[in-house]
């Protein structure tokens, strides 16, 4: 996904889809410029489909304004796998308000645990 002109970043995790099947979730955050079209998502899928083998295709793509991560800039990625699924199909746009926020909001104040992590 990263080698696509469009993309900024992206992580790719793990998502149980409406049968509880476990299937690749692409989260991507653009490169500065407008909204995305509605087939950018089918795109990105046929780009990683030419280069991977099928079952490394994401069943999801997800454009975001920024990926979650902590203080020192590590991805936390429990936070992606965590969100409900998205509909089969469907992509969506978040932007982050400044450009630096990130989408899942703010981190937790420091000396507290993140929701879900001891």
């Amino acid at each position: 996904l990263l080698a696509h002109p469009a993309v900024a970043e992206c992580a790719v995790v793990a998502r149980a889809d409406a049968a509880g099947l476990r299937k690749a979730l692409a989260c991507v955050v653009l490169r500065p410029g407008p909204a995305p079209p509605a087939a950018l998502a089918e795109a990105l899928r046929g780009h990683v489909a030419a280069r991977l083998a099928a079952f490394k295709v994401p069943q999801w793509v997800e454009f975001r304004g920024a990926l979650p991560r902590t203080a020192t800039g590590k991805l936390r990625r429990f936070l992606l796998r965590e969100e409900p699924a998205p509909t089969r199909g469907t992509a969506a746009w978040q932007p982050a308000p400044d450009g630096a926020a990130t989408a899942d909001g703010p981190p937790p104040p420091s000396g507290t645990a993140a929701p879900g992590r001891a």
